[in-house]
């Protein structure tokens, strides 16, 4: 996928049994909001990352929600990269 479109990314998790995605936070408002969302099946998911800029709570818990799969915020970039830290997924929430 050469821009994010969320039709197009849900179809890709789908079709591609994903058990990680990763994004920034102005990516996964418009997922919930895609009449694909209904058909995409995201079991498979294990973990989503978000990264970039802090995410808002309620958007957190309505992609939580859905997928079932953690979202975990990562620090210390600017984006989403092979080196940021994040809070440990069983550690206690730490929304921002």
């Amino acid at each position: 996928m050469e821009r994010f479109a969320a039709a197009e990314a849900l179809r890709l998790l789908t079709e591609h049994h994903a058990t990680m995605a990763e994004g920034i936070p102005a990516m996964y408002p418009m997922l919930p909001v895609r009449p694909e969302l209904d058909e995409a099946d995201l079991s498979s998911l294990t973990r989503c990352t978000v990264g970039g800029q802090t995410i808002p709570l309620s958007t957190t818990e309505r992609r939580q929600t859905r997928s079932g799969a953690p979202l975990i915020e990562l620090r210390g970039t600017p984006t989403p990269s092979t080196r940021n830290r994040c809070q440990a997924p069983s550690a206690w929430p730490s929304p921002g």
